[in-house]
């Protein structure tokens, strides 16, 4: 703003000196014709006013810069009145996928009742906006054996952390408390995208995968963004917003571009046809622009819906490993 205003400055008073010349012109000029003397149009007295006046302005063009305008190349932030600020302000709706808000420890709490391996089916029933986006999104975050449309099959599962590890999985329900449970995001990718997985209990936020079969690119996923709805009798859910870092592919494989996902998911308790316990799920996926690490989440460029059906393996056992599942039975319960 303040170089704006500068170089209005400027124009201004150019402007205002081209019209003290021209003025000068024409005055020497009439008195030219007048006095029929061949004398040079503008004398040596004028032109020392004239260029007297031209340096004047520009010395106080030049000394009237505002010192609160500090210089871009210098600058680590946008600049402005009361100094350096984030280099998001002044983005509508921007969020900073560098800068996690998670917090650390914290995970989408599931049942206790959803401990051990589940089988999944899950769909796409509708695409809006860019659907090269969506789908390339869809893929990143573990979809791709199988077409855009077409149904996945998988197997899935819950477990409990040990206790020093420091999850927060507590929650109430119905006046009591209970041990939750988390997603085994790692086993769950490599059961989906069929492929080497990189998750860690002790870092919840963050995973990485093998994108191709070569195993030269890896797919970095971080949760930046979370929102929680404990289990509750109407059901649960979370809000995600994702930074992922992937090969920008072709010529340029060896470059890594980030993209910004958000997922938001809301289960319930359902029944199948046979009377047996099921959990249904509508998933929403929004890709947003990001530019500079800065995502534009006011404005998705694409948003896919999926619905999600979970159902119990029949051949639900239990391990020892207290790190992968819950050396306990099932408890029925909620």
């Amino acid at each position: 703003m303040c170089l704006y205003v500068r170089h209005n400055s400027v124009h201004v008073a150019l402007f205002i000196l081209l019209l003290l010349n021209y003025a000068f012109q024409s005055v020497a000029y009439s008195q030219h014709k007048l006095k029929q003397e061949h004398e040079p149009i503008m004398s040596t007295k004028s032109r020392r006013f004239f260029l007297s006046g031209l340096m004047t302005m520009g010395a106080y063009v030049s000394s009237s810069q505002p010192s609160n305008c500090a210089v871009y190349e210098n600058s680590d932030g946008l600049q402005g009145k009361g100094g350096v600020v984030s280099r998001v302000e002044g983005i509508g709706g921007g969020f900073d996928i560098r800068t996690p808000t998670t917090t650390e420890g914290q995970d989408v709490i599931y049942p206790a009742s959803m401990v051990g391996p589940w089988k999944c089916s899950r769909i796409v029933i509708s695409v809006e906006g860019d659907v090269g986006q969506a789908e390339k999104a869809w893929k990143l975050l573990g979809g791709g054996n199988k077409g855009f449309r077409e149904e996945e099959r998988y197997i899935t599962r819950f477990i409990v952390p040990e206790i020093n590890l420091g999850v927060q999985n507590n929650y109430v329900f119905d006046g009591k408390e209970y041990e939750g449970s988390i997603l085994d995001r790692g086993y769950e990718m490599s059961q989906r995208a069929s492929t080497e997985t990189v998750w860690r209990i002790d870092s919840l936020n963050d995973l990485s995968y093998v994108e191709d079969k070569r195993g030269e690119n890896m797919v970095d996923i971080t949760v930046v963004q979370r929102k929680l709805e404990l289990p509750n009798e109407k059901g649960w859910g979370f809000n995600e917003l994702y930074r992922i870092s992937s090969s920008a592919g072709g010529a340029f494989e060896k470059n890594k571009v980030e993209r910004a996902v958000r997922v938001q998911r809301r289960y319930r308790r359902a029944m199948d046809d046979a009377g047996n316990r099921t959990v249904e799920a509508l998933e929403i996926m929004k890709t947003y622009r990001v530019l500079d690490g800065v995502a534009g989440i006011e404005m998705p460029t694409s948003t896919t819906k999926s619905q999600i059906r979970l159902t119990r393996e029949m051949t639900y056992k239990t391990t020892n490993n207290a790190k992968e599942l819950l050396n306990r039975p099932l408890n029925n319960e909620v």
